[in-house]
């Protein structure tokens, strides 16, 4: 497992869909995650610590979490099935016990980001989706494989620096997701 860290929410300029970017703190791996748009802003508030009139949901299960006396101890993305990504919550109750809890990644980081706890990937889905990422060509927009190996290695150092505040997002026309 790679320990991740939220770089930030951004916003899919071909799909209109936000997304999530994780990156490893050797900036090895950028491991962007599409998520819909109450997940995007649920981080997002996650990321400034902004707080809302009355709990949201990640909020709540925070509370729950501190009510029972627990807490989280890491995120684990350990599944990529079919282009979909699985988690587990790794809690921690108030007799040592370590419980691992189905989620779905959006809401694990959500949690993770209010928790202050680790995020961790399975090194074999960060190969597995760097390796579709390069091959991903069947969009409506022709992309042509960067061949060129100085090109493709300035490339990656690219990625390793991007982050959500490059990406501008006018949030007065929402969000399509046909």
């Amino acid at each position: 497992m790679k320990e991740m860290f939220v770089t930030g929410v951004a916003l899919d300029v071909r799909t209109n869909i936000p997304l999530v970017i994780l990156n490893d703190n050797e900036r090895e791996y950028t491991l962007p995650i599409w998520i819909g748009q109450a997940e995007a802003q649920a981080i997002a508030r996650g990321l400034t610590g902004a707080e809302t009139e009355r709990p949201m949901t990640h909020d709540l299960m925070v509370d729950m979490i501190d009510s029972l006396e627990a807490e989280v101890d890491s995120v684990e993305i350990n599944s990529y099935e079919d282009s979909t990504f699985f988690a587990s919550l790794i809690l921690i109750d108030k007799n040592g016990q370590q419980l691992a809890i189905d989620a779905r990644p959006s809401d694990a980081i959500s949690v993770a980001l209010r928790m202050e706890a680790s995020i961790f990937v399975s090194e074999k889905i960060l190969e597995a989706v760097c390796d579709e990422l390069e091959a991903l060509h069947d969009c409506e927009e022709e992309i042509e494989p960067i061949t060129d190996p100085e090109a493709r290695k300035e490339f990656k150092e690219f990625l390793k620096d991007v982050k959500a505040s490059d990406f501008s997002l006018d949030r007065s026309q929402g969000f399509d997701f046909e």
